[in-house]
């Protein structure tokens, strides 16, 4: 493991020339992600250079690499930490989850959430999060639909528009 956390920092020391980590860091570094395969931390590594203006911290790394690992569940919470870091950096990002762009849109865009002001962080970040879940929840559902749909064979959906449970509330 060690030989991948010192490529890692090899890989963000060439994008970033003003950052020479030490020998401390490198100890950190292999301390707390002893979990991490050499992919997952290469994987990781890239996304935070091409997103970030930043060096990584640990809390970086292990959460491009969470967001990055497929059977991860997508975490509201995450993605409002890329789109927090992106805010800090002053650049936007290229997000890991499909839903935030979704979610930023339905607080006006990237272009407004960027320029909120500090006083509104705490309500974006409750609406944006509420916004993910939502979107995320309406993917799995589609997803279950196609499944569902692939089992039962053509001329399903309207079987299927029957079952689904917010229709019946209406």
């Amino acid at each position: 493991m060690k030989e991948h956390i010192a490529a890692a920092a090899t890989m963000a020391s060439a994008a970033y020339p003003n950052w020479n980590p030490t020998r401390d860091t490198f100890e950190v570094w292999v301390t707390l992600m002893p979990d991490l395969t050499g992919e997952q931390l290469v994987r990781a590594m890239t996304a935070h250079i091409r997103s970030s203006k930043f060096p990584p911290t640990v809390a970086d790394i292990l959460d491009r690499s969470k967001a990055l690992t497929p059977d991860s569940e997508p975490s509201a919470i995450l993605a409002w930490g890329e789109v927090h870091r992106a805010i800090r950096d002053g650049e936007r990002a290229v997000w890991s989850y499909p839903q935030t762009a979704p979610a930023l849109d339905v607080l006006g865009g990237w272009v407004r959430v960027a320029g909120c002001q500090s006083s509104e962080v705490a309500s974006l970040r409750s609406r944006f999060c509420e916004a993910f879940d939502q979107l995320h929840g309406t993917q799995l559902r589609e997803v279950e639909a196609a499944k569902i749909a692939g089992i039962l064979g053509n001329g399903s959906f309207k079987l299927l528009e029957n079952l689904n449970p917010e229709k019946a509330l209406e």
